[in-house]
């Protein structure tokens, strides 16, 4: 009978840790998912409005919200930090003149300052309109944009219709293979 209320205490004892721990797994995971915390977000949701912005891009011309209406806008953002961005820009720059000839108009954003190793800057001014330095960053601000790469595809409603962090993941007017 001893044997029996000792290993009932060392179960009860037991279960009372494995809850603790439990519990202080699900607070860590609740404040990280929690607005603020460390998740890192690709920013806006479908059907969000497209926010009003006042910046310049790489060759001084204004971009505004009111300029990402009125057509499909595909918005990237891009860092030289980045080695996935090394291998997603490329392929934006091949598809850059489909998605021009089915109207979808370009802006990508390259979001740092860093050393650009692998020329991004200049592939992505080649594929359309490009913000740098904290234009970009302000505008993947705005977007709400913590990752890189992402895109986001604005309708001519200016409201996101999608995003990800890949073309392939975009309903583009276009096949992506």
């Amino acid at each position: 009978m001893v044997v029996l209320t000792a290993a009932v205490i060392v179960v009860g004892v037991l279960c009372v840790l494995n809850l603790a721990v439990s519990g202080a797994v699900i607070r860590r995971l609740r404040t990280a998912a929690a607005p603020g915390g460390s998740v890192p977000s690709h920013g806006l949701a479908p059907g969000a409005a497209v926010p009003e912005v006042d910046l310049r891009d790489a060759r001084g011309e204004p971009v505004t919200g009111e300029s990402l209406r009125g057509h499909p806008t595909l918005v990237a953002f891009f860092a030289t930090t980045c080695p996935e961005c090394a291998r997603h820009a490329p392929e934006l720059a091949t598809r850059a003149g489909a998605l021009a000839a089915s109207g979808v108009h370009l802006l990508s954003a390259l979001v740092d300052t860093g050393a650009d190793r692998e020329g991004l800057r200049p592939l992505l001014s080649s594929t359309g309109r490009l913000l740098v330095g904290e234009d970009a960053a302000e505008l993947a601000r705005r977007f709400r944009s913590d990752l890189t790469p992402a895109y986001f595809l604005v309708g001519a409603d200016g409201r996101v219709v999608a995003s990800g962090p890949a073309l392939g993941a975009l309903p583009l007017p276009l096949p992506i293979g």
